[in-house]
């Protein structure tokens, strides 16, 4: 097998980093219990759909690839805590991100994103939102209402007037990066 496992060949860690995979293989949707999954530094364009079949993902790892997408499947992955996606292409999120309930940190810096989906606002267990150096031009008014929002960073986008609702998350605690 590819990479390096832990705990045996059913898997909890695997690290496919910088092996320049243009797919993953199919094989790695049976490790049902793998629990990190880490394909940074590839040269991937797509994810698989059998992500969304590995329900004891905790983290998802898939920076620096050339992504243009997220296949729906990963919003079967309730429990997931940690998604990577930074240094992509994406233009664009799914609605269905805002399913991932469980979403601690969300990293999405380094792409090519000009709007964030409403279906955001329903992650109300974010603690770590990471949008820097994307192509966003505004901030919808529900991202002030993550009652656990820690961190936020929109800095190096094209963001025009500053939301009201960042002073809001500032005097909440929240460190906010404009």
């Amino acid at each position: 097998m590819l990479g390096e496992t832990e705990k045996g060949d059913t898997g909890v860690a695997l690290s496919l980093r910088y092996r320049v995979l243009t797919e993953l293989p199919e094989s790695l949707g049976q490790l049902r219990e793998l629990q990190y999954l880490d394909v940074s530094g590839n040269q991937l364009t797509e994810l698989p759909e059998w992500l969304g079949k590995l329900a004891n993902l905790r983290e998802l790892h898939a920076m620096d690839n050339a992504l243009e997408a997220l296949p729906e499947s990963i919003g079967n992955l309730q429990e997931l805590p940690y998604l990577d996606v930074s240094g992509n292409q994406l233009t664009e999120l799914p609605e269905w991100l805002g399913k991932l309930a469980n979403l601690k940190v969300l990293d999405l810096r380094n792409n090519h994103l000009m709007a964030l989906p409403d279906a955001l606002r329903n992650l109300r267990s974010l603690t770590f939102l990471d949008v820097r150096a994307n192509r966003l031009v505004s901030l919808r008014e529900g991202f002030g209402e993550f009652p656990n929002l820690e961190k936020l960073d929109v800095r190096w986008n094209k963001i025009c007037a500053d939301p009201g609702w960042i002073q809001q998350l500032e005097e909440r605690g929240c460190s906010v990066y404009v």
